[in-house]
């Protein structure tokens, strides 16, 4: 009996053994994948979030810059046409500028001029 329990006990010791050795192996491998590919993952998240941001700023540049230009240019034409003030759409595109400030983020300047400090911050709001 006492030949037996030994006999399952060195088993089971062995079987525990080699899954150690397994997770060892596996953690290892997994470890060196993912130091191989850190780099490559964070310079696309760089990427993607300068592109996103700059694609809002110059958004917001037209709609700050070209949309009173335009809305000048039509109310002009309307003033000349009717003999009203036009005051009200001059107004309207006013508003419509401030709308494109709200939309001029300068984040892809952080990220240009401060790739750390910026990882920095989205790995803290990745934690909140």
């Amino acid at each position: 009996m006492e030949e037996k329990t030994q006999e399952v006990i060195v088993e089971t010791v062995d079987m525990a053994n080699q899954v150690l050795k397994g997770i060892i192996e596996n953690a290892v491998v997994t470890k060196d994948f993912l130091l191989s590919q850190i780099p490559d993952v964070i310079q696309q998240i760089l990427l993607y979030n300068l592109v996103e941001s700059f694609s809002l700023f110059i958004l917001g540049l037209f709609i700050v810059i070209g949309v009173p230009i335009i809305v000048y240019k039509i109310t002009e034409v309307a003033v000349e046409k009717t003999g009203d003030s036009g005051l009200y759409v001059f107004n309207m595109a006013s508003i419509l500028a401030i709308f494109g400030v709200a939309c001029l983020n300068l984040t892809w300047l952080k990220i240009w001029l401060a790739p750390k400090l910026y990882l920095i911050e989205y790995a803290a709001n990745l934690v909140k």
